[in-house]
């Protein structure tokens, strides 16, 4: 079972390079030129400090509410 969440996450781990709309901020991850939050963040999974993808806070907001999706 760790094997296969290791190769999940490996696929998750996030790229390094920006794309359109991104910036490489100083700590290394990518950031939303718009709203200026990362676009990816760390955690720590089984041990192992990852990058992963994370929704800035421009896209979160423009997100439709789980509790009005189903109305």
């Amino acid at each position: 079972m760790k094997e296969f969440m290791d190769k999940l996450f490996d696929q998750m781990e996030a790229r390094s390079e920006p794309k359109e709309g991104e910036y490489l901020a100083e700590d290394g991850l990518l950031y939303c030129e718009k709203c200026h939050t990362p676009v990816q963040c760390r955690r720590m999974i089984f041990g192992k400090l990852r990058t992963l993808p994370c929704t800035c806070k421009c896209i979160a907001r423009s997100a439709i509410p789980l509790s009005s999706a189903g109305a």
